[in-house]
């Protein structure tokens, strides 16, 4: 077999456990899915409906432009529709800037810990990885990712809120970030939780790069937490230009998101008061969880998405494995450097499913 990089270069793919890696052990209970941020709300019953209608239809191929989707989306943000792309969720934009902008010879700056695609993308490419240490609050350092840009850097990732730790930067930080990168450098910014971090009052990142960015920017962003539909895999790419899409679209597969998901996408954002009730939902059962994993004398990391981080008195790792024989998910806050060795995420999840999770956390800690 021949590939473009030995296989000893190709990172290794850490899949997340699903239902199925539990079902037919020793548990037989409920599988309590806290480790993937998705939202434990249904989706809009509007998307469900168009679903149904659609699923006759499947013999044919979906729009491979996704129009009726960038049409809402133009119109929504008022931004020109030749510059949205949409992809197979975010983790698809992430794969396709590694492939344009990344290689080797060049560099990358990235936060750490954050969405594990980046560091996945940058060693896939064979890009120099630059890790940049988050702030003890953890929402990403900066000052520090700005320095840290050398003549080989091509793009510098950016996550607020910050997956895993949930921290937003705020209005001058990003302004800074836009202002200061060299215009050589393509800024991403992953919005993927933009939804609660608006509604918490954190800034509109979209519109800071629009007004203070002369180089070129990416924002991503993704319908699977605010609007529910993480199992359709529907997200999108706005670029600072035309011919930054342009380079989008000829390296993103012809028919990049299926006809299914297209229609439950479109359904979705057709429903806005609908995913505003699911973000105030969220928001509530958030603070409800941070609050009582505070009362259990646990350090809790501010967050303004839809999980929650804290540290613990041992490794993450031997929690997660002991909660998952009781049929629990969590996450951990994967990371080279041993200050996060501790640190678990908890999505928001439903009340049956977060009584269970401070029981089993409660009964491994001893607390």
């Amino acid at each position: 077999m021949f590939v473009n990089a030995g296989p000893a270069a190709i990172p290794d793919v850490h899949y997340p456990p699903a239902d199925q890696d539990l079902q037919g052990g020793a548990f037989d209970g409920p599988i309590r899915r806290l480790h993937l941020n998705e939202s434990f709300l249904p989706p809009s019953p509007k998307v469900v409906e168009a679903i149904q209608k659609a699923c006759s239809t499947v013999n044919r191929y979906p729009d491979p432009k996704a129009r009726g989707i960038t049409k809402v989306l133009a119109e929504r943000l008022s931004f020109p529709v030749g510059q949205i792309v949409v992809t197979n969720g975010s983790d698809q934009g992430i794969s396709i800037i590694g492939e344009l902008f990344l290689g080797e010879g060049r560099s990358v700056v990235l936060p750490e810990p954050s969405f594990p695609s980046y560091l996945r993308a940058a060693e896939t490419a064979g890009a120099e990885t630059l890790l940049i240490p988050l702030r003890e609050d953890g929402a990403n350092s900066v000052e520090a990712m700005i320095d840290a840009v050398t003549d080989s850097t091509t793009a510098v990732f950016v996550s607020s809120p910050n997956n895993p730790t949930g921290a937003i930067l705020q209005e001058p930080e990003v302004r800074l970030l836009a202002e200061r990168l060299p215009d050589s450098v393509l800024l991403v910014l992953d919005d993927a939780y933009c939804e609660f971090a608006k509604h918490s009052g954190g800034p509109d990142n979209l519109e800071i790069l629009r007004k203070h960015r002369r180089g070129p920017w990416i924002v991503l962003r993704t319908l699977s937490k605010a609007y529910g539909i993480a199992g359709m895999r529907v997200g999108y790419v706005l670029c600072s230009s035309q011919a930054l899409a342009e380079s989008f679209r000829k390296v993103t597969p012809i028919f990049p998101v299926g006809l299914l998901s297209q229609v439950a996408a479109e359904a979705a954002l057709s429903d806005q008061p609908y995913s505003d009730w699911l973000v105030q939902e969220t928001v509530k059962h958030r603070e409800a969880l941070a609050d009582s994993l505070r009362s259990l004398g646990l350090h809790v990391l501010p967050t303004e998405a839809n999980f929650v981080a804290f540290r613990v008195d041992r490794l993450a790792t031997t929690v997660i494995a002991a909660l998952a024989k009781k049929g629990i998910l969590i996450g951990a806050c994967r990371s080279s450097l041993e200050v996060w060795d501790n640190y678990l995420r908890a999505s928001v999840g439903s009340p049956e499913d977060t009584r269970a999770f401070l029981e089993a956390l409660k009964q491994e800690l001893n607390l």
